[in-house]
This record gives C-alpha cells, sequence and structure tokens, in this order.
C-alpha cells in the first residue's frame, strides 16, 4: 500500500531583522525610543492602577449603558428571577410545618433586605453574607454532599 503524500503548508515569509549598525547616533536614537517607550508603559500602567483603585472605591459611572438602555435591556430578565425568589418564599409561608426557619431561610431574607436598603455595593454585601468565612478544613467529608449556599452559624455568631 502506497503512502499518501500530505501537502505543505507554505510557511509565512520571516522579516529579515536590520542589521547591526555602527552609527553610535542611530544607537543612541534607539536607546532613548526605548526608554521613552517604557516611560509611556509605566505612565499607562499607573493611570490604569488608579482608574481600577477608583472602581473599587465606588461603582458609579462604571456602566457604559444609560439607565433607560441597562432597563430596557434587563428589565424583564430580572422581573423573572425577582418573581422566582417571591415564590420560593411564598411556598415556605405555605408549607406544612411551622417549624424553626432554617438558616439558609434567614440568609435569604437578609440578602432581601439588603436588596431593599438602597445602599451601594449590594452584590458585595450579599455574597459576603451567602459566603463561608471559615478557614478551618473539616476533618472528614461524611456527611457533606455539596455546598449549601449559606453559611450556618453557631448559636450567638453574626456573618
Amino acid at each position: 500500500m502506497a503512502r499518501q503524500q500530505i501537502p505543505k503548508v507554505p510557511q509565512p515569509p520571516t522579516p529579515n531583522p536590520q542589521p547591526p549598525t555602527n552609527n553610535p547616533q542611530q544607537t543612541t536614537n534607539n536607546k532613548q525610543q526605548t526608554t521613552n517607550n517604557k516611560q509611556q508603559t509605566t505612565a499607562r500602567l499607573s493611570a490604569d492602577q488608579v482608574r481600577k483603585k477608583r472602581f473599587m472605591k465606588t461603582a458609579s459611572s462604571t456602566c457604559p449603558l444609560t439607565r433607560q438602555q441597562v432597563i430596557q435591556q434587563y428589565f424583564l430578565e430580572h422581573r423573572a428571577r425577582l418573581l422566582d425568589v417571591a415564590a420560593f418564599l411564598d411556598r415556605l409561608d405555605r408549607s406544612s410545618d411551622s417549624g424553626e426557619p432554617d438558616f439558609r431561610e434567614l440568609a435569604l431574607r437578609q440578602a432581601v433586605a439588603v436588596l431593599a436598603d438602597n445602599q451601594p455595593q449590594r452584590t458585595a454585601r450579599i455574597l459576603h453574607l451567602l459566603s463561608d468565612h471559615t478557614t478551618d478544613l473539616p476533618q472528614s467529608a461524611h456527611g457533606m454532599k455539596g455546598a449549601l449556599g449559606a453559611v450556618r452559624l453557631s448559636e450567638g455568631s453574626t456573618p
């Protein structure tokens, strides 16, 4: 059986590097240009770092869309999500047992209160509220089936 020839893919031509120059003036100009490029890059990085710090301090004016555009684009999606949360809370209210509320229910109700307080950084505050901040590793995985989505608080502790 004859081997089939695979056609070679042509390689793009490589640019010829500039030959080294013995002209000291051109060498000095190249060094100055390199120094200027480094300074501009450093200045640009510094400006980017300043922008990031400003962004982290306040979330105002970071969305390129107008308020009306945000509402137009995202309202129906978030309306449906809000109705899902309301339906979940209604199911909890109608549940057959009226025992003590579960820690996840309490966390969700606290998160809803954060949504309604009109203070900045709601996403970060809710994430902090629902996150487990313990650093201790469990000694065993027995009985653990996965993430709980909220922190089970011990008596008298707060998130």
